[in-house]
């Protein structure tokens, strides 16, 4: 998972995102950008 990915996804609110956001916060996932 990089940064792009999480902006595309936050972007399009897709059923992935959907999955995502029951595992991670939203703090978690600009974790994941910043350490890409």
């Amino acid at each position: 998972m990089d940064c792009e990915m999480v902006k595309e996804l936050l972007l399009n609110s897709n059923g992935l995102f959907q999955l995502m956001s029951r595992t991670f916060s939203q703090n978690e996932k600009r974790k994941l950008c910043f350490l890409s």
